[in-house]
């Protein structure tokens, strides 16, 4: 007898490719793409609207989906702990990509707690019956709650890469520029409550989504309250370094940048970490355990050897914040959130110029605001970590501007503001 289910997944695995392959072609078409995304939209909308529109509400489940199904992490997770405390007869689901994730498996045992697959017919059921939802990320654009619904967009951090609409260059792999700024409105015009850090981020937040100031609310990151709770907290921060199997006498940095645009192989971009070489490593002792962390939807090529750790799989980036004594970061949004612990963070731009000027662009002046020191080249950056050149005062300025609302209580604001009490 043929076991059909290998033969299942092999097509699904063409469909996709074959969906990327088109992505990729159309974004090349500018205005078409742009008319056929909008027709694509406005279909899976009614098509939802006619599978769902008799679903009844169930005015006490909360749906949370964090990364596009990858965790159960960031500030949705920080929220569904703290709403387990105030409301444990309320329904939870968790969105997953896989079923089989170790925060799934580990999640369906909790009481009232259930988890669905994304893009399954249990996925949008979910959604269609639930009260609250709660996300990081980008919905599919089908997802349109009804008026008695909230959706909470908790986004997955401070902005230093520019986003959405105030994107200029047309150089997205999968979208023209004028269709993805189509898509960032449509995420923008579905949301009831936008979540920002600080008064910055929710002036980013409103021109690249096109949001009205009356759906930013304002009270600092969940995901950051462990931060604030657990900041000397040693014994906390060594369970962690016992689970990644770090030495626990051992310096730890972490490397964390962010994804390029135009890193894109087979409809996927791709995480190459820069300092994997000889050059680099042979600079440090094995006191030192560096950990490499990519973007959460960048696929990671594997380290070469032990010096470097893979943590980008780790479902929780604030427990890697934790343990690290100093990160050395890009354009990606975590140093905000480091800097927190005011601990040495280093800024390593090797492309500075092609990034800049023709990949995304930066919201701040990258010679002048930010509180570290800026390099483009990786000698430099040795120099740096050698030398530990770190300004504390001017990371306690820049957390007065950018982390103002970092209380370790930013959870509690948000659940008393989306349950009205």
């Amino acid at each position: 007898m043929v076991e059909l289910r290998p033969i299942f997944y092999e097509s699904v695995s063409k469909m996709k490719k074959i969906k990327m392959l088109l992505k990729q072609l159309l974004s090349k078409t500018g205005a078409l793409d742009f008319y056929i995304k909008q027709l694509y939209i406005h279909l899976t909308v009614l098509i939802y609207k006619l599978k769902h529109t008799q679903v009844a509400v169930n005015q006490d489940q909360f749906v949370f989906e964090s990364f596009q199904g990858k965790s159960a992490s960031d500030s949705p997770y920080a929220i569904y702990l703290e709403l387990k405390k105030i409301k444990p007869n309320a329904q939870f689901i968790w969105v997953f990509a896989e079923l089989n994730h170790p925060d799934s498996l580990r999640l369906s045992q909790e009481l009232n707690t259930k988890c669905v697959e994304r893009g399954k017919t249990e996925y949008f059921q979910a959604y269609a019956s639930s009260q609250y939802w709660i996300v990081n990320c980008r919905l599919p654009y089908r997802l349109i709650p009804r008026k008695s619904q909230v959706l909470l967009q908790c986004w997955h951090g401070t902005p230093l890469k520019k986003l959405g609409l105030d994107i200029a260059v047309e150089n997205h792999p999968t979208s023209s520029l004028q269709a993805m700024h189509f898509a960032y409105q449509w995420e923008g015009k579905r949301c009831d409550y936008f979540l920002s850090p600080s008064p910055y981020a929710s002036q980013c937040f409103t021109t690249s989504f096109a949001l009205k100031r009356s759906q930013i609310l304002e009270v600092g990151y969940p995901r950051n309250d462990d931060l604030i709770n657990h900041k000397h907290d040693k014994a906390y921060q060594n369970k962690i370094k016992e689970t990644l199997g770090i030495d626990l006498h051992k310096k730890v940095i972490l490397y964390a940048p962010t994804f390029r645009d135009d890193d894109f192989v087979a409809g996927k971009h791709v995480a190459t970490n820069q300092l994997d070489n000889v050059q680099f490593k042979s600079h440090f002792s094995e006191d030192v355990q560096f950990l490499f962390r990519g973007h959460y939807f960048s696929k990671v090529e594997q380290p070469k050897d032990g010096f470097f750790i893979n943590v980008s799989d780790y479902p929780r980036i604030n427990d890697l914040l934790l343990i690290a004594d100093e990160v050395i970061t890009d354009y990606s949004s975590l140093f905000f959130d480091y800097l927190i612990l005011e601990r040495p963070v280093y800024f390593y731009m090797y492309d500075k110029d092609k990034y800049l000027n023709h990949l995304r662009g930066t919201y701040l002046n990258v010679e002048r605001d930010m509180p570290g020191l800026v390099v483009e080249q990786q000698h430099d950056l040795i120099q740096l970590l050698i030398d530990q050149q770190y300004s504390a005062v001017k990371s306690k300025q820049f957390n007065q501007t950018y982390n103002p609302h970092e209380q370790g209580q930013s959870a509690q604001c948000v659940i008393q503001t989306i349950l009205g009490n």
